[in-house]
């Protein structure tokens, strides 16, 4: 026995049942603050269990709380947070928009340009006939009946021909040299022959009458008067050639007729007289004298021209 132990008159049993009793108690007592420990952890995971913090505050949490965020983001993709723009209509946005309106309005502005013509044809069509038209309108329906005998074979009939007579009295009443006009077009614009032919009402009406303006301006032009002047003079001097002997008298004499009445038409017009003085080899006429006018000078033509052709008969 050691010194210590007889000072303190403790056996070593008695030794050994204490350290033997207070291991036993301390692994107790480790046992006890081990479990009350783990209360105290599972008291304070109660108390936070369930509380939803930031993202960056779930790391301790249980995993079910951690994987909740992940669930919601399906939610979240489908029904996107409002950003503090959203509804915000800047200039930029708000011009197609704009366009679309101005595109949409364009085609009404062009159904109501187009409908502007239609409605003026038929604002014409009811108001009443101008003296002119009235005019133009019995000459197309006199000239259209005569000219249908005369496609078909037929010959025209004198009351067609007095009607056509009339109905040109009656364009030159409403308008000096009309008739003369309706005549010139009607040989010369294809465009006036058609509405002849295959126009009828006011449409016809409407369409020879822009023809009949149409020859007045050519009519205007020395240039082209002349040139319709030498085609139509060689015309009627081909006849002429062609109509011999006494059985062609009265045929000669209209042809003659017509190209002395060109003749005093040149006399009233110094200007195609000028430019033909030029082309007299054109018109047949080999010279002219000195002071001669070039209309005097196809008149004595059409006289010794005459005379030959009767002169070879005999």
């Amino acid at each position: 026995m050691s010194r210590t132990h007889r000072q303190t008159g403790v056996s070593s049993s008695c030794v050994l049942k204490c350290r033997t009793d207070s291991s036993l108690s301390c692994r107790d007592a480790h046992g006890d603050l081990a479990q009350d420990r783990g209360g105290d952890r599972q008291h304070r995971r109660s108390l936070f269990a369930g509380l939803r913090l930031g993202r960056g505050g779930t790391a301790e949490g249980p995993q079910q709380d951690r994987a909740s965020p992940a669930q919601e983001r399906p939610q979240t993709a489908e029904t996107p947070r409002r950003g503090m723009f959203d509804g915000l209509k800047l200039n930029a946005r708000s011009q197609p928009s704009q366009d679309r309106g101005e595109a949409s309005a364009g085609p009404v502005r062009e159904e109501g340009l187009a409908s502007a013509p239609a409605q003026d044809r038929q604002g014409g069509r009811l108001r009443p006939p101008s003296d002119m038209e009235r005019a133009v309108d019995r000459y197309a329906r006199a000239y259209d009946a005569a000219d249908r005998n005369a496609r078909q074979g037929v010959p025209i009939l004198e009351a067609q021909k007095r009607e056509i007579r009339a109905a040109g009295l009656g364009l030159d009443q409403a308008r000096p040299g009309t008739a003369a006009l309706m005549a010139s077009a009607l040989e010369q614009d294809p465009g006036t022959r058609r509405a002849m032919t295959e126009l009828s009402g006011r449409d016809r009406v409407g369409q020879l009458m822009a023809g009949m303006e149409r020859e007045r301006t050519a009519l205007a032009d020395p240039n082209v008067r002349a040139d319709r002047f030498v085609d139509r003079w060689q015309e009627l001097q081909g006849q002429h050639r062609q109509l011999r002997g006494w059985q062609h008298d009265k045929v000669r004499e209209k042809v003659e007729g017509v190209m002395r009445g060109m003749v005093k038409v040149l006399e009233r017009d110094p200007q195609v007289e000028s430019i033909l003085r030029n082309r007299r080899q054109d018109l047949g006429i080999g010279h002219t004298r000195q002071g001669e006018s070039l209309s005097h000078s196809m008149e004595q033509s059409l006289t010794r021209g005459r005379g030959r052709s009767m002169g070879l008969e005999r």
